[in-house]
């Protein structure tokens, strides 16, 4: 699958060829002041997905009464004395005095509460805030790509091969961004991976955190309003910001419908040196009043 970044030309575009590298981007520095926004979608699928968590544990407490024999203990108690418990919760209508009721006798039979699924979505801003993107589109003929990213059809395209739909450097997810005006709630619960952060006295504190490739962080990180949509965009994503080694070959190069002659040498040149001669040459040309790609032909 040919994925192309198109570029202005600049130092930082002839570094992408020389050093095989390119720059994950934070979010913030984006042109989407919507970018890796966790607003709607995330507030509201958050808040859907704790009740449910929630409801689960309060049902499972339920079911393991109902499995447990009549002279066996649970929680270290005679089953008379948790059905008085059940009986409580019970008598409450609202589900948060029920999780409340719940919540406190665990505490009290085990010294701890339940574990608080709102604590696995307690980090996701800081993922988003942090993650590093680099932008590809599914086009190299788009008129307003052109003029947008590539100073005006002067700068260049460059297609790399992204295998299998698979990721451009060893540690990068590769995401087809699905555009949306609609406001819509994640069916995907968040697949939690164990972290540790340090206490004020040098102690490793363990505690439940959304995954890097969870679902739900996936589709936030893959959804643009449909104002976008020209841009066919395809998102490859690093936990961090920053240069990064490029496993996806370049493929082609693209030199815009104004790119002069002295740069299209110069990168003809600099990609000869680096990859000898497998990359392929084109260019955009008017085809009546739409842009078109054709080989360039070699003088």
């Amino acid at each position: 699958m040919l994925l192309y970044k198109y570029r202005t030309d600049s130092e930082r575009t002839e570094e992408i060829i020389k050093k095989n590298e390119v720059w994950f981007a934070k979010p913030e520095t984006l042109n989407d002041p919507l970018e890796c926004s966790i607003q709607e979608i995330a507030e509201k699928s958050i808040i859907k997905c704790c009740e449910q968590e929630k409801k689960e544990q309060l049902e499972g407490f339920v079911l393991a009464y109902v499995m447990t024999n009549e002279h066996d203990l649970m929680w270290g108690l005679p089953k008379n004395e948790i059905k008085q418990v059940l009986s409580e919760i019970g008598n409450i209508k609202d589900f948060d005095g029920k999780y409340r009721i719940f919540a406190d006798f665990i505490k009290s039979r085990t010294g701890n509460y339940p574990s608080n699924p709102a604590s696995k979505y307690m980090y996701i801003t800081d993922i988003l805030r942090n993650v590093g993107i680099f932008s590809l589109s599914e086009t190299c003929d788009n008129e307003l790509m052109w003029g947008h990213y590539a100073d005006g059809g002067k700068g260049i395209a460059i297609g790399f091969d992204i295998q299998d739909e698979s990721s451009i450097t060893p540690n990068s997810l590769c995401l087809k961004v699905n555009y949306t005006n609609e406001a819509f709630i994640l069916k995907d619960r968040i697949k939690p991976t164990l972290a540790f952060t340090v206490d004020e006295n040098g102690n490793q504190l363990f505690f439940q955190a959304a995954a890097f490739d969870d679902p739900f962080l996936k589709t936030v990180m893959s959804t643009k309003n449909t104002t976008w949509a020209y841009e066919k965009e395809w998102r490859c994503v690093e936990q961090m910001q920053g240069l990064k080694e490029i496993i996806s070959p370049i493929a082609e190069i693209v030199f815009g419908l104004k790119c002069p002659l002295k740069t299209r040498k110069k990168y003809i040149d600099l990609a000869n040196e680096r990859y000898g001669e497998s990359i392929c040459f084109f260019e955009i040309v008017l085809r009546g009043r739409t842009l078109e790609k054709k080989p360039l032909i070699m003088n």
